[in-house]
């Protein structure tokens, strides 16, 4: 997701690279034009590009737009919504993929508990697994909102609306499992 993020070339000084390709005393120098991984400002800048997107875009797409500001849970490059249909699901879907598109972030990663919304995403673009059950959905959501947490953090969080038995083993396993992605897990 930082590579899609373009940074104004007179600010792109600030951020060099020294790379020396071979033991020669040789060391080329570059400037690097979007925003970089590892920096304390890069996961400020990801969520603030999504929300500028989401002022930019908001008469074209206001269901993204509402899911982007009020009724998601997003850090930096996961996003987990919901719908109360399969046709509300379905129209958020497509204009998240479109608004996103306009600021030139294609998604990846696509999961859901329903086949239907998968339909015309293609197989490369979902996670391997493609159908999420319940459980995995509460877990992965619940670790997003403890800001990728540990496994007492995320169990905590479940705890206070949901009971899954096993619960420990289950969020330790889907922890194990969870990795930052460019993807929307509906």
């Amino acid at each position: 997701m930082y590579r899609c993020i373009n940074i104004p070339p007179d600010d792109a000084q600030y951020q060099r690279i020294l790379w020396n390709p071979d033991t020669s005393d040789y060391v080329a120098e570059y400037a690097c034009t979007t925003v970089m991984f590892g920096t304390s400002s890069a996961p400020y800048l990801a969520m603030r590009v999504m929300k500028q997107l989401a002022m930019d875009e908001c008469a074209k797409y206001p269901l993204a737009v509402d899911v982007i500001n009020h009724h998601v849970i997003m850090y930096v490059d996961d996003i987990l919504s919901d719908g109360d249909s399969i046709a509300e699901t379905e129209d958020v879907k497509n204009q998240v993929i479109g608004m996103l598109c306009s600021g030139t972030f294609e998604l990846r990663k696509w999961a859901s508990n329903c086949p239907k919304l998968l339909e015309n995403i293609p197989v490369e673009h979902r996670e391997s697994s493609g159908l999420l059950h319940m459980e995995d959905l509460v877990i992965s959501y619940s670790h997003i909102c403890t800001l990728h947490g540990g496994t007492s953090l995320t169990l905590n969080f479940i705890r206070k609306k949901f009971w899954i038995v096993n619960g420990r083993n289950a969020v330790r396993s889907e922890n194990g499992n969870v990795t930052s992605s460019t993807g929307t897990p509906f």
